[in-house]
């Protein structure tokens, strides 16, 4: 009985992570808590740790860094006391995770250089262990962590002359750790993490003002992650083929098969086109830039809305990057926002998007739409 009992805490798990993984928070919660309960009753063993490390990525996943940080680091505890090395391991990258992100909102460098630590730790012990996807699971975060305080230090600067050199040495270590995951990710035969990566190393490139390599450059990461990502995965514009069929929109995929992960990252690379391209048109003012901007802002919500139909977190972030953009245009070509974002839901057979849905609990209707007078 005691043998089903562990079997069946392991499978619920997993699944409960699995969920969190897809956004599904409310299950995965649901699912973690009761099988923590279960392993609590079995004794303080490791799989107890487990169950609190998938608790503290369910929280990373709703953006409740405090409560994240809290239950990886009671996991920590107990894998410590135990001495469950891979335990700690697992424990120390999320950890690393819950720190960097509230480090992030919070603009903390001293957390962001806690995450660094964590992360350093946990690559440690996986690259004794020789567990590849873990090595790439903890560079990814050592890079991210990098990454995010290179852009705490860099602050709110507008030419890339300006940034800083510390900044510039901390952007250099988070692109080392990322092409070191991206690099050995095909080892381990995890494409998606190869990808995200790839596409985490091209907003690092980003925040340090390499627009133009991120773009032309064939061997940038965000060209690279994109060529990864199998075509049957691409929203594409749709076309009418000589026998009358029509072809393209959005990817028919197999829900058991396919690998979500992918959309997300898709999701992630169209909206960082979708900065650059608006980066265009504040400099140069030519609507074909606003044009693709919003094309990419588009097709970047409608992947995370392939991924999860609900909104979750990274979807949130990619809303809220949109609107600070959008929200610096006057009524007028907020107008022409929406006539754009229509002719793309058009070219793709996007029905109505996720973008115009956000459009209007953004900012109305476009009847709404006035010139304000002074």
């Amino acid at each position: 009985a005691i043998k089903l009992e562990v079997e069946l805490a392991n499978t619920a798990n997993n699944l409960a992570f699995a969920q969190a993984e897809v956004g599904r928070s409310d299950v995965a919660n649901r699912l973690a808590q009761s099988t923590l309960e279960l392993r609590e009753t079995l004794g303080p063993r490791s799989p107890v740790g487990l169950s609190l490390n998938t608790l503290a990525h369910i929280a990373i996943r709703d953006n409740l860094t405090v409560t994240a940080r809290n239950r990886a680091e009671r996991a920590l505890s107990l894998f410590q006391v135990l001495e469950d090395k891979r335990g700690e391991g697992l424990a120390l990258i999320a950890l690393a995770e819950s720190l960097r992100r509230r480090g992030e909102q919070k603009q903390d460098p001293e957390l962001l250089r806690q995450a660094i630590e964590r992360a350093r730790q946990g690559l440690e012990i996986f690259a004794h262990r020789g567990a590849v996807d873990r090595q790439v699971e903890a560079l990814i975060e050592l890079g991210c962590a990098y990454r995010d305080l290179a852009k705490v230090l860099r602050g709110p600067i507008l030419r890339p002359e300006d940034v800083n050199p510390d900044a510039k040495a901390l952007a250099d270590k988070g692109k080392q750790a990322l092409k070191k995951a991206a690099e050995i990710a095909p080892r381990g035969e995890i494409a998606y993490r190869q990808v995200d990566a790839l596409v985490n190393l091209a907003w690092l490139h980003y925040y340090i003002f390499e627009d133009q390599y991120i773009l032309e450059n064939p061997q940038s990461p965000l060209v690279q992650a994109e060529s990864i990502v199998p075509k049957s995965y691409y929203i594409t514009p749709v076309r009418v083929t000589s026998r009358g069929e029509r072809r393209g929109g959005t990817p028919q995929l197999e829900r058991e098969q396919a690998i979500f992960p992918f959309l997300a990252q898709m999701g992630k690379a169209q909206l960082l086109r979708g900065q650059i391209a608006f980066n265009r048109f504040e400099r140069e003012e030519k609507k074909e830039n606003l044009n693709e901007a919003l094309e990419h802002y588009t097709l970047s919500l409608a992947y995370d809305t392939l991924f999860y139909e609900e909104t979750f977190r990274d979807m949130r972030r990619a809303m809220d990057r949109i609107y600070e953009r959008l929200n610096t245009l006057d009524p007028a070509t907020l107008k022409i926002v929406y006539d754009i974002v229509e002719s793309v839901e058009e070219k793709y057979g996007l029905e109505e998007s996720r973008m115009t849905r956000f459009l209007r609990e953004s900012f109305g209707s476009r009847e709404m739409l006035v010139p304000v007078e002074l």
